[in-house]
């Protein structure tokens, strides 16, 4: 157990810096650069009760729903032997699938009491253990498509999600964009590329392209009091998100 660490209370939003986080193992880039940052990585492995190209993205198997309590792809033992060692609860969550929506059963946006998803196959024990209730969006990539900047700030590259966070908080719609990199699908999604590795900071999976959405997504991120880090010399990509999982006591 990281004994310099402590839980994050609001999934996803740490207030200090993260002390561990999950990651695809095939991002190894990225793991190498939050490691050279004192951040411990947990690889989140392939999993086979998920689409091939994303089977190992962390954001469709990996959801903190605050404090200790975390849900988790029950495939992936060895993550959750190493996340119990961190003195986390686990909920085993099943009945993935590898057609859509089925592969979105974590994919859930946790803002605030809420968790935004598809509601046909977000699991119901999240609910009763969590304490969340169900909001539910078209589209079922909500985490993917999402970046929880803090309790009632969010952006998207969904307009529908967009939509239906003008209820619940201010959010900034980022058109999605072919510069977003994801093998075998035509475009990645704003959410996979990044995460929060302090209350100020988000990590990206590569460089943020000098293009219009680039410079669109600079000046949002600045205009919200963010600043930001590139792991890796390569064009932005779709990893399945950089998932804060605890942070440092002070």
């Amino acid at each position: 157990m990281l004994m310099d660490s402590v839980f994050i209370e609001k999934p996803l939003l740490p207030e200090r810096e993260a002390a561990l986080c999950a990651v695809s193992e095939e991002a190894e880039d990225v793991i190498a650069g939050l490691e050279k940052r004192g951040i411990k990585v947990l690889r989140v492995r392939r999993a086979d009760n998920l689409p091939e190209p994303i089977c190992s993205h962390a954001d469709l198997q990996v959801l903190p729903l605050g404090g200790d309590l975390a849900a988790v792809n029950e495939q992936q033992e060895e993550l959750i032997g190493e996340l119990v060692k961190e003195g986390f609860r686990i909920i085993r969550v099943g009945e993935f699938g590898k057609e859509y929506p089925h592969d979105c059963r974590l994919n859930l946006l946790p803002i605030d009491h809420m968790l935004m998803g598809n509601t046909r196959v977000i699991p119901q024990e999240l609910l009763v253990l969590g304490g969340f209730s169900a909001v539910n969006v078209r589209q079922g990539y909500t985490r993917c498509s999402s970046v929880l900047i803090d309790g009632n700030t969010v952006i998207t590259d969904d307009v529908s999600i967009g939509e239906t966070l003008l209820n619940f908080a201010k959010y900034s719609v980022i058109m999605k964009q072919k510069e977003i990199l994801l093998k075998g699908y035509d475009h990645g999604f704003i959410g996979g590329t990044c995460g929060k590795i302090s209350s100020s900071v988000l990590a990206f999976a590569g460089r943020i392209p000098g293009s219009e959405f680039g410079e669109l997504l600079k000046s949002t991120l600045e205009g919200l009091g963010i600043s930001w880090c590139e792991l890796g010399d390569h064009a932005l990509r779709d990893i399945g998100g950089i998932v804060p999982l605890k942070q440092r006591k002070e």
